[in-house]
């Protein structure tokens, strides 16, 4: 959480989902490297790095909910750390503070790294079908976000392949 706020504090930007080239970030150590200069990071020090953007939108009121870690993050995350290329965990943030981490463990099944973007997408998203009917059951909750769905599914991801799944931290 030091080094997330060290980064905002930096560049105030890397709290929202701007281009991510520009807002997301690894942390290396003690160190901080911007999305688009990853290939600073030493070689050998890769495999560490921890990758750290927002879901937030540009100029979003704090409280408001954002999108968890999603199919094509988690994608691309698994790719990268099975290429010894990005580390764990995968650090995702909100520009009011809050922080939700998707880590694997020693008890991450090794199938995980074998799935396609198509089953992952069968994994962490619904059917218009199931939307619905998800959105007819919680519509008159006054607390009913379709991001909570979302968290439901990567929790029941998390669990199946032994990652770890944190919620409701903060950064600041």
């Amino acid at each position: 959480a030091e080094m997330v706020a060290k980064a905002v504090q930096e560049k105030p930007i890397r709290s929202e989902h701007y281009y991510t080239g520009d807002s997301a970030f690894f942390i290396v150590g003690d160190k901080i490297y911007t999305w688009k200069d990853w290939g600073k990071i030493p070689p050998h020090q890769r495999e560490s790095a921890m990758p750290v953007h927002s879901h937030s939108g540009i100029g979003d009121p704090p409280g408001v909910d954002f999108s968890p870690l999603n199919r094509e993050d988690i994608y691309l995350w698994l790719k990268a750390y099975k290429a010894g290329q990005y580390g764990s965990p995968n650090i995702l943030i909100a520009n009011d503070g809050r922080m939700e981490i998707l880590e694997i463990t020693n008890t991450t099944s090794p199938l995980l790294f074998r799935l396609t973007r198509k089953q992952l997408t069968k994994e962490l998203e619904r059917t218009n079908i199931e939307r619905t009917a998800y959105y007819e059951k919680y519509k008159d909750d006054p607390d009913w976000s379709t991001y909570k769905q979302e968290r439901e599914l990567l929790r029941a991801f998390a669990d199946k392949y032994g990652l770890t799944y944190r919620m409701n931290l903060r950064w600041k």
